[in-house]
């Protein structure tokens, strides 16, 4: 398997400088020729290599779309981290996250300290229809993105307040673009309330989330919206530097 994966890899490091034939992959990679095209077929099956005009293989566009996420995902990191630092020294618990296809992926994660122990890490996925910061991002994605994540998911009950069904997640959305910003009520932890927001790019498209965590001992849902000036006031500073106008796109 680490062979495989090896080989695959200089395939596609080799496809990213220039265009290549089988037998060319073949003789840099050191291997037969059926070596060489069963590798380059299989990273076409999963789009990362593809036949350019001249019949030669070149990078496929799940490679070049992969990257562009990627080079997103740093640049909005980046930007947020010095700000979302700052805000995590109010004490407070704050998530980054984007929105990957129909996931919602933590890209940051900020303790302010106190008794909040934030289970979450980077690189996670966060439960769509739980996570504050998951509705937000979903509730201002274009719409065919929105309604395959919603077919995704299985509206399994975590808590009383949990949201079981698509309707009333549907319902929820529409809630969400109208005020700009989600709740999530103790709907997957009873004993956590959040409270999250969009991040907007250049284009008014939502790239990214920023989320504020509390227990509920200390804080309720309601308690939490006092924070909303605050946290929205970082959201537009992080969304101006990426060029956000002040418009949204749905």
């Amino acid at each position: 398997m680490a062979s495989s994966v090896d080989g695959a890899l200089d395939v596609i490091a080799r496809l990213s400088a220039s265009p290549q034939s089988p037998s060319a992959l073949a003789r840099e990679l050191g291997v037969h020729h059926s070596t060489a095209l069963r590798l380059v077929q299989t990273l076409e099956l999963r789009g990362f290599a593809r036949r350019g005009a001249s019949g030669r293989w070149v990078a496929g566009f799940e490679l070049i779309s992969i990257m562009q996420k990627s080079l997103g995902a740093i640049s909005v990191r980046e930007v947020a981290r010095p700000q979302l630092q700052l805000l995590s020294n109010h004490r407070s618990h704050l998530h980054l996250a984007e929105r990957v296809e129909t996931d919602v992926i933590y890209i940051g994660k900020f303790d302010g300290g106190g008794h909040v122990e934030m289970r979450s890490r980077i690189g996670a996925r966060a439960q769509l229809h739980t996570a504050a910061v998951a509705k937000a991002l979903v509730a201002f994605a274009p719409a065919g993105a929105r309604a395959l994540a919603m077919r995704k998911i299985d509206y399994a009950r975590y808590t009383p307040t949990t949201i079981t069904s698509e309707e009333q997640l549907s319902r929820e959305y529409e809630l969400i673009s109208r005020r700009g910003w989600a709740v999530d009520d103790g709907e997957f932890e009873d004993w956590l309330t959040c409270i999250a927001v969009p991040v907007f790019d250049r284009n008014g498209d939502a790239v990214a989330g920023i989320s504020l965590t509390s227990l509920r001992a200390i804080a309720s849902v309601d308690q939490l919206q006092r924070m909303l000036p605050l946290i929205l006031g970082t959201r537009d500073s992080i969304s101006r530097e990426l060029g956000w106008s002040g418009t949204v796109t749905r």
